[in-house]
């Protein structure tokens, strides 16, 4: 990985794959203007080269098939800018020394969906 660029090897295949769930994914942090330009190549299945900037994929995902309809296929999804993914907070309590508590992160996000962290442990040694 390098600030120009990086390199991904990645397997995925709809044959044999668990519950039909071929999936596999890349997630980038880019930082870049509207006309950052983002290159995709590709040897497997077949050789192809995408080019989409930024700006392109702040207004809309964008698939591209390796062969016909059906075929093994490339998502590039919608830009996710950081205001839309990323948030910090703190929470301060006093334990007792014999109490054991949980917590658990729920968020509702922009796009009105749910998220949730797995209960934590809070207790004393």
């Amino acid at each position: 990985m390098t600030e120009q660029g990086c390199s991904v090897h990645s397997y995925t295949s709809r044959k044999q794959a668990y519950e039909e769930r071929a999936t596999n994914a890349v997630i980038l942090e880019i930082q870049g203007s509207p006309e950052t330009m983002l290159n995709l190549s590709s040897k497997k299945p077949t050789t192809m080269r995408i080019e989409k900037r930024l700006k392109e994929l702040a207004e809309s995902s964008d698939v591209f098939f390796t062969g016909p309809f059906t075929s093994e296929s490339i998502l590039m999804h919608r830009l996710v800018f950081k205001e839309n993914y990323f948030t910090e907070f703190s929470f301060t309590e006093q334990l007792t020394a014999d109490s054991t508590d949980w917590y658990y992160a729920r968020v509702v996000q922009t796009n009105g969906s749910l998220a949730w962290s797995s209960p934590i442990w809070v207790g004393q040694d």
